[in-house]
């Protein structure tokens, strides 16, 4: 097995993880019936919602062949996550969540061995 299909198989194992976590978090239920109003789970739902999503932009970088390395999709794909956090409309505490969620997955994926 190669380096590349190494990470790209954590990448999906980390990414189910995220998945199953924000299923949980949702009790089970579509995003979209989670109330906006609730103030304990939606933490949780935008925390694992946004490592599940930052997970699924470092596979599709990796998927789409950039041969930087793999260390290098990881840090397009946290800048790209930062360069967000100033923009209009990417403020608030669900934001503020969804972003913690993503570039906490993204430096957990840093800390293992990636070439």
């Amino acid at each position: 097995m190669t380096g590349r299909e190494a990470f790209l198989e954590l990448l999906q194992e980390r990414e189910q993880m995220a998945r199953e976590r924000l299923s949980a978090a949702t009790g089970h239920q579509s995003l979209c019936r989670v109330p906006a109003a609730a103030p304990g789970p939606r933490r949780s739902v935008k925390y694992h919602e946004g490592a599940a999503i930052a997970l699924a932009d470092v596979r599709r970088a990796v998927r789409s062949g950039a041969d930087d390395g793999l260390r290098s999709a990881v840090e397009a794909v946290r800048t790209s996550w930062l360069a967000q956090a100033g923009l209009p409309g990417r403020s608030g505490p669900a934001w503020a969540d969804y972003l913690e969620g993503g570039l906490d997955a993204l430096s957990r994926l840093e800390e293992e061995d990636v070439p």
